[in-house]
Parts: structure tokens; C-alpha cells; sequence
């Protein structure tokens, strides 16, 4: 009869699957459409005054690591300032385009940054087609949730960007003081704009950085 003396006992944790975020049909105005399993969002409707904007899953916002994800510009239907994408406070009111907000960091498809409607060039403007690469590093400082930000396209980080090493954010200390933590949003102003997020890793087109956690979602290590 074979012995199993001597042969240590193996404890297994299963830990929970990891659960990716999609565009927020809650989050979203009417006049934007969402399809591709809410990863698709499209402008529409009417024209809007300002911007009409889409969020992440609420539920899946953090405070504090690193993390990684893309957007492809899969149609500029008007002028390139008009779509924009970022990371803002969770408790942003939104309703406007989303550089105009307070505590909103954004890039535009113009290739300027904008937050509190002081925009700033970065980089060239970002044609149909573009993977746009968006890198967050969270901590909180004092009690207030702070962040830097990078912005790249196509495989190149913008303005000499390097999350990897922490150099040249396009956004250093950006601060979400009302819900203390961070959310995904974009913002589009003509008819016909449309984008695309990969929220998950099996949709990357380039790796995340070294670091940095790969996806927007819950359970993610």
C-alpha cells in the first residue's frame, strides 16, 4: 500500500476571475449608442451644445496602483478636438466636454491634453484607426487621491512619456477629491465619432507597461 508520509499538504486558494469593465449604459447619454457588448460607443444622436459623454462600469474605480488600458479611435467624423478620453473623479458631474471639467485629465484626438478647460499640446493629432494608450498611476497623498497620467498612441508615448520609469506624465499629481478615486471617461461631439475601449487584455494591441496591471475591472492582480 503506497505511504503518503512525509508529503506536505497543499492548500489552493482559488482566487475570484478577474471581471472586466464595459462602457456604462447607466453612464452613457441617450444620444450615444452603444453595441460590441457596450465596448462600442457611438455618437448618434443630434449634435450637442457641448459634449455628450460615456463612463466605465461604476463599481470597478480605484484610489490607489497601476494600471493599463486602450481606446481606438474607430471613427473622427467631425473636427479631431471633438473626441476626447481620460481618467477624471468618480463624482465629476459630467455634461460638458471633458477637458472642461474640473477634475477630469483628458486627451483630445487633436493631440492636446485638457483638464479645467487649460489645454496644453502634446503630440500630433490622433487619426481613425489610432490605439490610443492611456497609463494611470494612483496613490493617495494627504488624504487626497492624486495621480499621474500618460497618453500614448500606436506604441509611442506621447510628450516622452515613460510610466515604466514614472517620467513626463502628461498629467503629474492631477487630484479627484470628491469621491477620492478614479474613473474611465470620453466625451464626443459630432455625429458619426466613434470609439472603442479595451478594458480587458485579450483586446490590447500593444502589452501594458511593466508595472502596471492590465485592464479596468475587478479582481485584477
Amino acid at each position: 500500500m503506497p505511504s503518503f508520509l512525509g508529503h506536505p499538504r497543499v492548500n489552493t486558494v482559488l482566487l475570484p476571475a478577474p471581471v472586466y469593465a464595459t462602457w456604462n449604459p447607466a453612464g452613457t447619454n441617450p444620444n450615444i449608442t452603444l453595441s460590441n457588448g457596450n465596448l462600442t460607443a457611438e455618437l448618434t444622436g443630434s449634435t450637442p451644445a457641448t459634449a455628450y459623454g460615456t463612463s466605465a462600469s461604476s463599481g470597478f474605480n480605484f484610489d490607489n496602483g497601476k494600471r493599463y488600458i486602450e481606446i481606438i479611435i474607430d471613427n473622427i467624423s467631425g473636427f479631431s478636438s471633438s473626441i476626447a478620453f481620460g481618467f477624471c473623479d468618480t463624482n465629476q458631474v459630467g455634461g460638458f466636454e471633458l477637458g472642461d471639467l474640473e477634475y477630469a485629465y483628458a486627451c483630445r484626438a487633436d493631440g492636446n491634453i485638457e483638464s479645467n478647460g487649460v489645454v496644453n499640446s502634446l503630440g500630433s493629432s490622433i487619426g481613425a484607426g489610432a490605439v490610443v494608450q492611456l497609463a494611470i498611476h494612483a496613490y493617495i497623498e494627504a488624504g487626497v487621491a492624486k495621480a499621474n497620467i500618460w497618453f500614448g498612441v500606436n506604441g509611442t508615448w506621447l510628450g516622452s512619456g515613460d510610466p515604466v520609469g514614472g517620467g513626463n506624465p502628461a498629467f503629474a499629481g492631477a487630484v479627484a477629491p470628491l469621491a477620492t478615486d478614479w474613473a474611465v471617461r470620453a466625451t464626443m461631439q459630432t455625429p458619426g465619432d466613434r470609439i472603442t475601449a479595451g478594458f480587458s487584455p485579450g483586446a490590447f494591441v500593444f502589452s501594458a507597461p511593466a508595472g502596471f496591471t492590465a485592464g479596468w475591472g475587478a479582481n485584477l492582480t
